[in-house]
């Protein structure tokens, strides 16, 4: 069985963003691969907001509520890749 890997996304999050990809496709030989939307992990709504606002959010309250988010989510021990804020 293969550890499992969580890949978390930059600040501007995400669907399947293509950089993610090539992350996915070097690493899914040795890991089950998940990847996690940071901004939808913290609810945060990113249209119309620039880099200072949601990086603002982030820091207001929005790390911690990915992080419980994604502690509810994931039960088992798993290896976490994140970027930037993820």
């Amino acid at each position: 069985m293969k550890p499992r890997l969580l890949i978390l996304s930059d600040l501007y999050g995400g669907d399947n963003p293509e950089w993610i990809q090539q992350y996915i496709d070097l690493l899914e030989f040795k890991f089950e691969i998940q990847y996690y939307d940071t901004l939808k992990l913290a609810s945060i709504d990113s249209v119309n907001l620039s880099e200072s606002d949601i990086h603002a959010q982030f820091l207001n309250g929005g790390i911690d509520k990915a992080v419980e988010t994604l502690l509810n989510l994931e039960k088992g021990k798993v290896l976490v890749l994140g970027f930037s804020i993820g």
